[in-house]
């Protein structure tokens, strides 16, 4: 997780400036904050169950994990090289 948040912190400083940096990181928080909220009170409400069934189906939800972190890869690496882009789609 914390490549993830240097990233988001370093795209963010990069191209907008400390406040906005502080902002991504508050989000990126807070997300993560209430996902693990979300699962707490999924595994409290159905025990045993849904424990079981998340770690049979672990596999997928780790390959699904790796996909989606190697899309946020490229388009991190896109956004650093084309700047002109990044900036008319996030700095209007």
């Amino acid at each position: 997780m914390a490549p993830i948040l240097a990233a988001v912190a370093a795209f963010a400083l990069s191209t907008g400036g400390f406040i906005s940096a502080f902002l991504a990181i508050v989000l990126f928080a807070f997300t993560m904050a209430a996902l693990m909220v979300f699962v707490s009170g999924l595994v409290a409400i159905s025990g045993p169950l849904l424990a079981r069934r998340l770690r049979a189906s672990s596999g997928t939800i780790q390959r699904a994990a790796n996909t989606v972190l190697l899309a946020v890869g490229i388009g991190l690496i896109y956004f650093s090289v084309d700047v002109e882009t990044t900036r008319s789609l996030f700095l209007r």
